[in-house]
């Protein structure tokens, strides 16, 4: 995980690599918010998170469609489980 100390990247914005064509236009970016309770809710204490909850909770933050984010590539898709696994990071 990425130290807080050597972030050289915005945890709430993500330039995507390859954008995803929804709809008639073309997803560039996301802006994920601050995580609340209501995405936390559903997470296990015991922190036993999937890449795909990491993805779940990620969609939710950039206020997305799901369909957005399932059409990503691979090095899209870990970035923003990296920022979203950064956003919780100090809250479990």
């Amino acid at each position: 995980m990425i130290e807080k100390e050597e972030l050289d990247f915005n945890p709430y914005v993500l330039e995507l690599e390859k954008p995803v064509k929804f709809g008639k236009d073309y997803i560039e970016s996301f802006t994920l918010r601050e995580p609340t309770c209501k995405e936390l809710r559903s997470l296990r204490v015991n922190g036993d998170m999937t890449f795909g909850d990491l993805l779940d909770i990620g969609q939710k933050l950039a206020e997305t469609n799901r369909r957005v984010v399932d059409s990503l590539c691979k090095k899209d898709a870990l970035a923003l489980v990296e920022r979203v696994g950064f956003l919780l990071e100090d809250g479990l």
